[in-house]
């Protein structure tokens, strides 16, 4: 197989390392050696840098920087703190920017105020939240403030808030770590560990 044919194949197929274009070759019934595929790689490293992006797959994190949020609320009720057993936190899918407040209970109405403070400051557009009540029963807030909400539908996905629940597990971990060292209250601990992620 000559050079010219495993540059060409290279650019039909995209092919960017040797084992890569390798298999794409012997998909089409070639036969080129190892030693040649590797040549042609590396002389066409300069052009992998300056390459177009593949094309997307049409599923992004995010599309801008105030797009996207994930919201839940933290469940610390068994270790209650200046009148506070919860936490809502809010997370910023682009920036992975993290608000939390502390509330003494998970009722629609804390929730609501809670998460109003947040949304009157950022430019929330869609907000995904699991289909617990102190969520559900704010729809028509959620819509008077422009901002479209979106539910987890199955139990099963377990990824759909994945953002949020990392970010929740980095927050209580970090409040862990603040309480070993100051013996304070988690309210407080929380502020730094919000700073801090």
């Amino acid at each position: 197989m000559s050079r010219a044919e495993l540059v060409d194949l290279v650019e039909e197929t995209g092919a960017r390392s040797a084992t890569r274009l390798l298999y794409q070759a012997r998909k089409r019934g070639l036969q080129p050696t190892k030693q040649d595929v590797a040549a042609v790689i590396r002389t066409l490293g300069e052009k992998q840098v300056f390459a177009p992006l593949r094309p997307s797959s049409g599923k992004t994190a995010s599309d801008s920087l105030t797009g996207r949020h994930q919201a839940d609320l933290a469940d610390l009720k068994l270790s209650p703190s200046e009148g506070n057993k919860f936490f809502l936190i809010v997370v910023n899918i682009f920036s992975r920017e993290v608000y939390t407040k502390a509330i003494p209970n998970k009722t629609a109405e804390t929730v609501r105020t809670a998460r109003s403070e947040y949304i009157q400051d950022e430019d929330v557009q869609e907000l995904s939240t699991d289909q617990g009540q102190e969520f559900m029963a704010n729809g028509e807030f959620l819509e008077d403030a422009g901002v479209i909400h979106k539910t987890k539908t199955s139990k099963a996905d377990v990824n759909a808030l994945a953002v949020v629940d990392r970010a929740i597990m980095g927050v209580k971990g970090r409040i862990a770590e603040i309480l070993a060292k100051t013996k304070g209250e988690w309210t407080t601990a929380l502020r730094t560990a919000t700073e801090q992620y």
